[in-house]
């Protein structure tokens, strides 16, 4: 066997790995989705039921709470839809990457470059499937990476927006 042939199996095996480990990712977090979205229906329809106002979508200030013992008897909050998209697209970035959620920046830039690395898009002939794959992981690769950035670097964002 030549060694661009191995070279080329090697690319193959690398890309093929991590797009089942995206698709494993993107099932799990799909799971996640639906429990949530499942159990806010839930509450609802037992708020509805009881004749409970409906719970507050963020947690309440210390100054809000009702004086005397008057809160209702489900204490919990279902937090804001838009922080838990936030949240889940924050989750699935790190999870694509490899990194943990609690990574700084410099992690992440270095799981960044190490995925980017193992599935070069160059490796494989104009126009054929595996390219097209190795593409389609780059595009979600540089998409987690530009999320975690942005949560990790809210300066950076600043500069990527500037024209001259």
């Amino acid at each position: 066997m030549s060694w661009q042939r191995r070279l080329r199996h090697l690319a193959l095996s690398q890309v093929r790995a991590i797009k089942e480990r995206l698709d494993r990712i993107d099932a799990e977090m799909d799971d996640v989705l639906r429990e949530r979205e499942a159990r806010d229906a839930a509450l609802r329809e037992l708020d509805e039921e009881v004749g409970l106002p409906p719970l507050p979508r963020s947690k309440p200030s210390p100054a809000a709470e009702p004086v005397g013992g008057a809160a209702p008897t489900t204490s919990a909050t279902v937090p804001e839809p838009s922080r838990l998209d936030a949240d889940t697209e924050v989750a699935r970035a790190c999870r694509i990457l490899g990194v943990s959620e609690g990574a700084d920046l410099a992690e992440v830039e270095a799981a960044y470059r190490k995925l980017c690395e193992r599935c070069r898009s160059v490796e494989f002939p104009e126009g054929s499937e595996e390219r097209e794959t190795a593409d389609a992981i780059m595009a979600r690769v540089d998409e987690a990476y530009a999320k975690l950035r942005e949560v990790l670097n809210p300066a950076a964002g600043r500069f990527d927006k500037l024209e001259l």
